[in-house]
Parts: C-alpha cells; sequence; structure tokens
C-alpha cells in the first residue's frame, strides 16, 4: 500500500509510529487535526451492586423490599487484545451490567469498585475516552476493528 502525506512524501516512518496506531496517525495526517494517542486499558469491576426502586405495579403485586437488587456482588474485568465473551440467559443481567459500567444508568444506586487502568473511574473523564454501542444501535457491515 502507498500513501501520500499531504507533503507530497512517502515516509512511512513518520506515519508508522506503532502497528495498532497507525489509522490514527494517517488521520491526522489526512484531515490535519491532532488525534490523540491510544493507550489499551483494563476495565476491572469488583463487588458490583445495582438497586433501583421497585416499580407501583411490583408493590400491587406484594414486593415490600425497598430497593429491588439487579446486580448482585459481579466481579470481572476486560484486558484489551483479549476478546471477552459476556453470556447468560435472557434476563441474566448483561446489558444491566454493561450499562452499569459504561455510566449509561442515571437512575439507582451502584455499589462496588470500578477500575479503569489500575485507577478508580471518574465518569466525566470515562465519558471523554471511551464509545459505547448498545445493543440497538445499528451496525454497518461494511466497518471493522483491527488490532
Amino acid at each position: 500500500m502507498n500513501f501520500f502525506l499531504p507533503d507530497g512524501t512517502r515516509s512511512y516512518s513518520k506515519l508508522i509510529r506503532i502497528g495498532f496506531k497507525f489509522s490514527f496517525y494517517l488521520c491526522t495526517y489526512l484531515t490535519g487535526k491532532m488525534v490523540l494517542p491510544f493507550e489499551p486499558l483494563t476495565i476491572t469491576f469488583q463487588d458490583l451492586q445495582y438497586y433501583v426502586e421497585p416499580t407501583l405495579e411490583m408493590r400491587e403485586h406484594g414486593f415490600t423490599g425497598k430497593r429491588l437488587q439487579l446486580l448482585c456482588d459481579v466481579t470481572g474485568s476486560f484486558r484489551p487484545g483479549v476478546l471477552t465473551a459476556l453470556m447468560g440467559v435472557s434476563g441474566a443481567g448483561k446489558t444491566t451490567l454493561l450499562d452499569v459500567l459504561a455510566g449509561r444508568k442515571t437512575s439507582g444506586v451502584v455499589e462496588g469498585e470500578i477500575r479503569i487502568g489500575g485507577y478508580p473511574k471518574v465518569q466525566d473523564r470515562f465519558a471523554r475516552i471511551s464509545g459505547y454501542c448498545e445493543q440497538t444501535d445499528v451496525h454497518s457491515p461494511q466497518i471493522t476493528v483491527v488490532f
């Protein structure tokens, strides 16, 4: 493959610093906009709990608790470069777990520890450096993932 940089050269030393950063450097040269370097991080979570208030319908059917626990003592990690399958039956809490980790749950109470790269997760920073595709998003078959 030959790529010509805006200055007319074909210098791969400018373009390819590290293999997986290729697309970021290519984007920088082609668009002229700065792209921050990519640093793979591990996401770990320990003893994660998630509670919500019961609905009126649940109370009418005899639920007496103050809150309903949707996640109970969930512990795990997602490591860069490792494909992780989150599996379970319908209603097991897979989407709830991912929503809690991504900070998409705006109601309820989350307890436990979530760490990004070994540091406690700070939601506003995490939202700036991460992306999240929900299961109902429209996905293009032309998009690829490069490792």
